[in-house]
């Protein structure tokens, strides 16, 4: 490590293939590089990969929120609209009671035993 930089020196075979696993790059970054990073593997995948010798810039693909968390005091900012209580908690009731509505709407649908119809009549709309 030099500042934030990390190297990882991949093992190869004489031929140049990677030796190395995945799973002991992580296990090694997570015993060398803790402090600025935590390592886990692609869904649990450990298997081998192609070693390169171009720096990478380590992610987790995603970039939602990214800006939000604040590294000095390590803890998410809230930023945007922040609406008044009052006013948000009105609109909270108002999404709450239209849940309410749709879970009374699957209830009754559970006692209803009469097959649903449809009756089009011409001219009515």
């Amino acid at each position: 490590m030099d500042g934030t930089k990390i190297s990882v020196d991949l093992a190869t075979d004489l031929s140049g293939k990677a030796t190395i696993t995945a799973a002991q790059v992580v296990k090694a970054l997570n015993e060398n590089a803790n402090q600025l990073v935590t390592a886990t593997s692609y869904r649990g995948n450990n298997g081998a990969f192609a070693p390169t010798t171009n720096a990478a810039r380590l992610t987790d693909g995603l970039k939602v929120g990214a800006d939000l968390w604040n590294k000095d005091t390590k803890r998410w900012q809230a930023v945007g609209f922040q609406p008044a209580f009052a006013e948000g908690h009105e609109e909270a009731m108002e999404f709450a009671i239209g849940l309410i509505g749709l879970i009374k709407v699957a209830y009754n649908s559970t006692k209803d035993h009469q097959p649903p119809s449809l009756k089009a009549r011409p001219g009515i709309s």
